[in-house]
Protein backbone atom coordinates (compact mmCIF):
# COMPACT_ATOMS: atom_id res chain seq x y z
CA UNK A 1 0.00 0.00 0.00
CA UNK A 2 1.34 3.39 -0.96
CA UNK A 3 1.77 5.81 1.91
CA UNK A 4 1.49 9.54 1.63
CA UNK A 5 3.22 11.66 4.23
CA UNK A 6 3.94 8.45 6.17
CA UNK A 7 0.24 7.91 6.96
CA UNK A 8 -1.85 5.30 5.07
CA UNK A 9 -5.03 7.23 6.03
CA UNK A 10 -4.03 9.94 3.54
CA UNK A 11 -4.09 7.42 0.67
CA UNK A 12 -7.31 7.83 -1.39
CA UNK A 13 -7.36 4.03 -1.99
CA UNK A 14 -7.25 3.18 1.72
CA UNK A 15 -10.52 1.89 3.13
CA UNK A 16 -11.48 0.91 6.64
CA UNK A 17 -15.27 0.79 6.69
CA UNK A 18 -17.41 0.11 9.72
CA UNK A 19 -18.99 -3.33 10.07
CA UNK A 20 -22.42 -3.85 11.57
CA UNK A 21 -21.93 -5.96 14.70
CA UNK A 22 -25.48 -7.26 14.36
CA UNK A 23 -24.59 -9.05 11.10
CA UNK A 24 -21.67 -11.03 12.56
CA UNK A 25 -22.04 -14.81 12.95
CA UNK A 26 -23.18 -15.93 16.39
CA UNK A 27 -20.96 -18.53 18.07
CA UNK A 28 -23.65 -19.23 20.63
CA UNK A 29 -25.72 -21.07 18.03
CA UNK A 30 -23.02 -23.56 17.04
CA UNK A 31 -24.12 -27.18 17.40
CA UNK A 32 -21.51 -28.81 19.61
CA UNK A 33 -20.69 -32.35 20.64
CA UNK A 34 -19.01 -33.50 23.82
CA UNK A 35 -15.76 -35.43 23.73
CA UNK A 36 -15.72 -39.19 24.36
CA UNK A 37 -16.38 -40.34 27.92
CA UNK A 38 -13.39 -42.68 27.59
CA UNK A 39 -11.15 -39.61 27.58
CA UNK A 40 -12.52 -38.50 30.94
CA UNK A 41 -11.99 -42.00 32.36
CA UNK A 42 -8.44 -41.97 30.93
CA UNK A 43 -7.69 -38.59 32.57
CA UNK A 44 -9.03 -39.77 35.92
CA UNK A 45 -7.05 -43.02 35.63
CA UNK A 46 -3.81 -41.17 34.93
CA UNK A 47 -4.40 -38.89 37.94
CA UNK A 48 -5.03 -41.93 40.18
CA UNK A 49 -1.91 -43.64 38.80
CA UNK A 50 0.29 -40.66 39.72
CA UNK A 51 -1.40 -40.40 43.11
CA UNK A 52 -0.55 -44.04 43.85
CA UNK A 53 3.09 -43.42 42.85
CA UNK A 54 3.36 -40.34 45.10
CA UNK A 55 1.49 -42.10 47.92
CA UNK A 56 3.92 -45.02 47.66
CA UNK A 57 6.88 -42.65 47.95
CA UNK A 58 5.36 -40.86 50.96
CA UNK A 59 4.40 -44.11 52.74
CA UNK A 60 7.88 -45.52 52.03
CA UNK A 61 9.39 -42.37 53.51
CA UNK A 62 7.19 -42.66 56.61
CA UNK A 63 7.86 -46.40 57.12
CA UNK A 64 11.50 -46.65 56.08
CA UNK A 65 12.77 -43.34 57.41
CA UNK A 66 10.55 -42.24 60.30
CA UNK A 67 13.29 -39.92 61.58
CA UNK A 68 13.88 -38.22 58.22
CA UNK A 69 14.39 -34.47 57.96
CA UNK A 70 11.01 -33.92 56.26
CA UNK A 71 9.06 -35.79 58.93
CA UNK A 72 10.55 -33.67 61.72
CA UNK A 73 8.61 -30.67 60.34
CA UNK A 74 5.49 -32.34 58.93
CA UNK A 75 3.17 -34.72 60.72
CA UNK A 76 2.85 -37.90 58.56
CA UNK A 77 -0.91 -38.01 59.08
CA UNK A 78 -1.21 -34.39 57.90
CA UNK A 79 0.87 -35.27 54.83
CA UNK A 80 -1.46 -38.17 53.97
CA UNK A 81 -4.55 -35.99 54.47
CA UNK A 82 -3.10 -33.34 52.15
CA UNK A 83 -2.35 -36.02 49.55
CA UNK A 84 -5.90 -37.42 49.63
CA UNK A 85 -7.42 -33.92 49.51
CA UNK A 86 -5.18 -33.18 46.51
CA UNK A 87 -6.36 -36.37 44.83
CA UNK A 88 -10.03 -35.55 45.28
CA UNK A 89 -9.53 -31.96 44.11
CA UNK A 90 -7.62 -33.16 41.03
CA UNK A 91 -10.26 -35.77 40.19
CA UNK A 92 -13.05 -33.21 40.62
CA UNK A 93 -11.33 -30.64 38.39
CA UNK A 94 -10.44 -33.20 35.69
CA UNK A 95 -14.02 -34.47 35.69
CA UNK A 96 -15.46 -30.95 35.39
CA UNK A 97 -12.96 -30.05 32.64
CA UNK A 98 -13.73 -33.21 30.69
CA UNK A 99 -17.46 -32.63 30.91
CA UNK A 100 -17.03 -29.02 29.71
CA UNK A 101 -15.06 -29.91 26.55
CA UNK A 102 -17.15 -29.48 23.36
CA UNK A 103 -16.38 -29.08 19.68
CA UNK A 104 -18.32 -28.14 16.57
CA UNK A 105 -17.87 -27.85 12.83
CA UNK A 106 -19.49 -25.45 10.42
CA UNK A 107 -19.03 -24.86 6.70
CA UNK A 108 -16.13 -22.48 7.15
CA UNK A 109 -14.71 -22.98 10.65
CA UNK A 110 -14.03 -25.28 13.58
CA UNK A 111 -15.01 -24.41 17.15
CA UNK A 112 -13.83 -25.74 20.51
CA UNK A 113 -14.71 -24.76 24.05
CA UNK A 114 -13.50 -25.97 27.39
CA UNK A 115 -13.32 -24.89 30.96
CA UNK A 116 -15.40 -24.89 34.05
CA UNK A 117 -13.72 -22.22 36.10
CA UNK A 118 -11.84 -20.48 33.28
CA UNK A 119 -13.85 -20.77 30.09
CA UNK A 120 -12.06 -20.74 26.72
CA UNK A 121 -13.76 -20.61 23.32
CA UNK A 122 -11.70 -20.99 20.15
CA UNK A 123 -12.99 -20.52 16.61
CA UNK A 124 -10.63 -21.03 13.67
CA UNK A 125 -11.70 -20.34 10.08
CA UNK A 126 -10.56 -23.02 7.63
CA UNK A 127 -8.83 -20.49 5.35
CA UNK A 128 -6.39 -19.67 8.19
CA UNK A 129 -5.39 -23.29 8.84
CA UNK A 130 -1.86 -24.26 7.73
CA UNK A 131 -2.05 -27.95 8.62
CA UNK A 132 -3.90 -30.51 10.71
CA UNK A 133 -2.31 -33.40 12.60
CA UNK A 134 -3.63 -36.41 14.49
CA UNK A 135 -1.82 -37.71 17.54
CA UNK A 136 -2.36 -40.93 19.49
CA UNK A 137 -0.41 -42.11 22.51
CA UNK A 138 -0.12 -45.83 23.23
CA UNK A 139 -2.97 -45.55 25.74
CA UNK A 140 -5.05 -43.58 23.21
CA UNK A 141 -4.60 -46.36 20.65
CA UNK A 142 -5.77 -48.92 23.18
CA UNK A 143 -8.84 -46.80 24.01
CA UNK A 144 -9.40 -45.86 20.33
CA UNK A 145 -8.98 -42.13 21.08
CA UNK A 146 -7.11 -39.43 19.18
CA UNK A 147 -6.02 -35.84 19.56
CA UNK A 148 -6.69 -33.41 16.71
CA UNK A 149 -4.18 -30.57 16.39
CA UNK A 150 -4.95 -27.57 14.20
CA UNK A 151 -2.14 -25.18 13.25
CA UNK A 152 -2.46 -21.69 11.83
CA UNK A 153 0.29 -19.40 10.53
CA UNK A 154 2.81 -17.90 12.89
CA UNK A 155 3.56 -20.45 15.57
CA UNK A 156 5.32 -23.69 16.41
CA UNK A 157 2.61 -25.09 18.65
CA UNK A 158 -0.92 -25.93 17.66
CA UNK A 159 -3.49 -23.17 17.90
CA UNK A 160 -6.23 -25.65 18.69
CA UNK A 161 -5.95 -29.08 20.29
CA UNK A 162 -9.02 -31.22 20.74
CA UNK A 163 -8.41 -34.18 23.05
CA UNK A 164 -10.80 -37.03 23.57
CA UNK A 165 -12.11 -37.64 20.07
CA UNK A 166 -12.70 -41.17 18.86
CA UNK A 167 -10.01 -42.11 16.34
CA UNK A 168 -12.61 -42.41 13.58
CA UNK A 169 -14.23 -39.04 14.38
CA UNK A 170 -10.82 -37.32 14.53
CA UNK A 171 -9.92 -38.74 11.11
CA UNK A 172 -13.28 -37.62 9.68
CA UNK A 173 -12.85 -34.09 11.03
CA UNK A 174 -9.28 -33.95 9.75
CA UNK A 175 -10.36 -35.06 6.28
CA UNK A 176 -13.22 -32.54 6.26
CA UNK A 177 -10.85 -29.71 7.18
CA UNK A 178 -8.35 -30.84 4.53
CA UNK A 179 -11.07 -30.88 1.86
CA UNK A 180 -12.40 -27.46 2.87
CA UNK A 181 -8.89 -25.99 3.08
CA UNK A 182 -7.69 -27.58 -0.20
CA UNK A 183 -4.34 -28.90 1.00
CA UNK A 184 -2.69 -32.13 2.12
CA UNK A 185 -1.27 -32.80 5.55
CA UNK A 186 0.37 -35.24 7.98
CA UNK A 187 -0.58 -37.76 10.61
CA UNK A 188 1.71 -38.31 13.62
Amino acid sequence: MEERNGNPMNDPHFSNSNIAVIGLPDIVNIETQHIEKKFIVKSLGIAIFWFVIILGIVVSLIVLAPESYLLTFVNPLFLLIVLFCGLFLTLFLKLKLGISMKYGLREKDIYFEKGWWFHTKTLIPFHRIQHVALHQSLLDRYLNLAQLRVFTAGGESSDLTIDGLSALKAEQIRNFILEESNFTDETE
